[in-house]
């Protein structure tokens, strides 16, 4: 027993493996382990803990931790007042804890473990996290936001903290960031966060404060030109337009019937052929991904061939010279129209507009006259409308009619007579050089009794009435020529006259009785 005893080892640990001279088994070395972390912060709360594990194949087994006592040792310097397997460091601070720690054991029977290896606490001053978000420009509604707290250190167990302007409760995230989803305007404001750990929970400072500015998102509005209504093949462009302030850059998804249309137009603007009807929206997407709303539907309605037809107002003109209005019926806009009489190969009619659907024609061929239309559309050209057709009679002719000749001489009387073929109660007009003559008073003649240079002229007339027809054509211009009498030529007036014969008057009293007198005596001598 004695030669036994004496063969113990100093470390008092007997090996009894399998050859060995002693039963004897290793010392345990330690494990000093560090909570929350090897790197803390000033103020915070560390404990340092004393493990002591044993080895056996691949099992892990803790030794009766009643039965040891505890050495803790700080820079290879025991520290006398740590007895126990854990002990806690409060406020730690830079200069005073970060050192290296080791630990060791002794059993109730004096034997003591291995000392751990060295274990470095490294004390910081409190950090102050970084807050980001992963938004450059404002957040559009109904989008989302993911704050990012960021804190670099190297060490972990920490938990992170949210408050906003508006909400003094903090909201905690086991992660370091936090995402708002459907973002509302109300989510926008100051945003401050900080981390924690530790029980009681030390903090670090605050963040600075990020602003989340979030502003409406904006509505797109889908729009189809030439028109929400078009025919098969037509060549029809769609635009998302959406209204906002700036140089934003968006891409564009489109869809019809609330399925992806066509998913490689995304472009604001696209054109194509369109077969199919349907309700078509579109959307926009910023370059930090964030969305517009939807646009409202805007329904694009696919017919066959247009079905065009020729409206006449007045529904029934009667004569020559009548101004008839055509209007080219097309549902629809964006069209330019063009007009044709007779048929396709026959005189084509320009109208001022061709973007006007109507036409503005004073017919003056008597008979019938047929009207067609055709509308153009970007590239799309209609067929031929259904004809409109209008039979015209000859307007009733005037004619002027002058006595006593059409080249009088100033002084004179002279009178025009306006002749109409077909009977009524006509009301008369007359012209001089196409200008009515507001004297005419509306009488059939027109008497000049003392002509005038300024008479001269060409004279028109024609007739209006109440009833069809309503006016007449425009007579043939009689041109009335006024001349100056010359003392040559010129014929004894009424005056001239009177005066000569009363000049005269003797000689011919006296020869009429001469006459008489022979003409008594001639007859006296006869009856003898």
């Amino acid at each position: 027993l004695m030669r036994f005893i004496q063969s113990i080892p100093e470390d008092g640990f007997m090996d009894f493996r399998e050859g060995s001279a002693y039963p004897q088994r290793e010392s345990p070395k330690p494990v000093v382990i560090i909570k929350p972390d090897r790197q803390v912060f000033r103020g915070e709360t560390v404990i340092l803990r004393c493990e002591i594990v044993t080895g056996e194949d691949t099992e892990i087994h803790r030794e009766d931790t009643e039965i040891w006592t505890y050495s803790w040792y700080k820079n290879n310097t025991e520290s006398p007042d740590n007895t126990t397997q854990e002990f806690n460091i409060s406020s730690v601070t830079e200069y005073y804890d970060t050192d290296n720690y080791t630990c060791r054991g002794r059993r109730n029977d004096s034997q003591n473990s291995e000392t751990s290896d060295p274990v470095t606490l490294s004390v910081s001053k409190k950090p102050k996290p970084e807050l980001t978000s992963d938004q450059k420009e404002d957040v559009l509604t109904g989008n989302s936001v993911t704050l990012t707290c960021r804190l670099n250190v190297l060490s972990t167990g920490w938990k992170f903290y949210w408050i906003t302007q508006t909400n003094s409760t903090e909201t905690e995230t086991e992660r370091h960031f936090h995402t708002i989803n459907s973002v509302r305007v109300s989510d926008g404001g100051q945003y401050r966060c900080r981390a924690g750990r530790g029980n009681p929970v030390y903090y670090t400072h605050y963040s600075d404060a990020l602003w989340v500015n979030v502003t409406e998102s904006p509505k797109p509005v889908v729009i189809i030109k030439p028109d929400t209504q078009v025919y098969r093949g037509e060549t029809v462009t769609f635009r998302c337009d959406i209204q906002t302030g700036g140089d934003t850059e968006w891409t564009y998804s489109w869809y019809r019937d609330g399925t992806t249309f066509y998913s490689s137009h995304i472009t604001q603007e696209f054109t194509l052929e369109c077969y199919s009807s349907g309700n078509y929206t579109c959307r926009g997407r910023r370059n930090d991904s964030q969305l517009s709303q939807i646009s409202d539907p805007v329904t694009l309605s696919v017919s066959g061939k247009p079905n065009l037809s020729v409206r006449l107002n007045p529904q029934s003109p009667n004569y020559t010279g009548d101004k008839v209005t055509l209007s080219c019926n097309l549902q629809g806009t964006g069209w330019e129209f063009l007009w044709y009489t007779e048929y396709q190969q026959s005189k084509y009619l320009t109208p001022g507009d061709t973007q006007n659907n109507t036409l503005n024609v004073t017919v003056s061929n008597e008979g019938q006259t047929t009207f067609y239309c055709k509308a153009l559309r970007r590239n799309y050209v209609s067929e031929f409308s259904d004809p409109a057709t209008i039979t015209l009679k000859a307007r009733p002719k005037s004619v002027v009619k002058v006595q006593p000749a059409e080249s009088v001489f100033i002084g004179e009387s002279v009178t025009f007579a306006c002749e109409i073929q077909t009977g009524g109660s006509w009301q008369y007009h007359w012209y001089r050089d196409n200008k009515e003559l507001s004297d005419a008073a509306g009488e059939k003649t027109y008497t000049i009794t003392d002509v005038k240079e300024s008479n001269k002229g060409d004279y028109t007339c024609k007739g209006t009435k109440s009833s069809d027809p309503k006016y007449t054509q425009t007579s043939a211009a009689v041109t009335l020529s006024v001349s100056v009498l010359s003392h040559e030529k010129a014929p004894l007036s009424a005056k001239k006259l009177r005066s000569t014969l009363v000049a005269t008057c003797p000689y011919v009293l006296a020869t009429i009785i001469l006459a008489v007198k022979y003409y008594r005596a001639r007859n006296k001598g006869s009856a003898k």
